[in-house]
């Protein structure tokens, strides 16, 4: 689930007609920096914490990837039962053009304005502003006020036949 910045780059890049796939991101990336640059101020809680901040994007993974080529949770494994989490705050339109590359290589945790951790439940609150958010891909809202997120490991039972079964 992405909630600010990325969440806008999908809504730009669904909107594209004449690109699809990771050069659409790349190009929606680079249009959203002039369209959506103020952050909301958000109260972010998770396990023992709970800050106030203006965040320009709060991604939430249970995936290392987004949007094809974007390395968001470099650390991710979808079976750990933990959300991987990337928190940037508010930066500068010119910044945001240098963390770009950071994303696509997964470093951008060795950057100041990025936070990273790890939990099973996350809520962001709106303060002041909105929360435009998606999830994989999917528009969630537009004008969110608050969204909570959880994991809840091993709630669906997978059958398939054994490797070893006739076709």
């Amino acid at each position: 689930m992405g909630i600010g910045f990325d969440a806008v780059v999908g809504f730009v890049a669904l909107e594209m007609k004449r690109l699809s796939g990771f050069p659409s991101y790349i190009v929606a990336a680079l249009k959203t920096i002039f369209l959506y640059y103020k952050a909301p101020l958000v109260r972010i809680e998770y396990d023992d914490q709970m800050f106030t901040m203006p965040a320009l994007m709060v991604s939430i993974m249970n995936g290392r990837r987004l949007g094809g080529g974007f390395l968001m949770a470099p650390e991710g494994e979808v079976d750990d039962g933990l959300l991987d989490l990337c928190i940037a705050e508010q930066v500068s339109r010119a910044r945001i053009f240098t963390l770009i590359p950071r994303f696509m290589a997964g470093t951008q945790a060795t950057q100041k304005p990025i936070r990273t951790g790890r939990t099973q439940r996350i809520v962001v609150t709106a303060v002041e502003g909105i929360l435009p958010a998606h999830a994989d891909g999917e528009t969630l809202c537009t004008e969110g006020q608050q969204l909570s997120m959880e994991l809840l490991p091993s709630q669906i039972d997978i059958l398939s036949p054994s490797p070893e079964a006739p076709q």
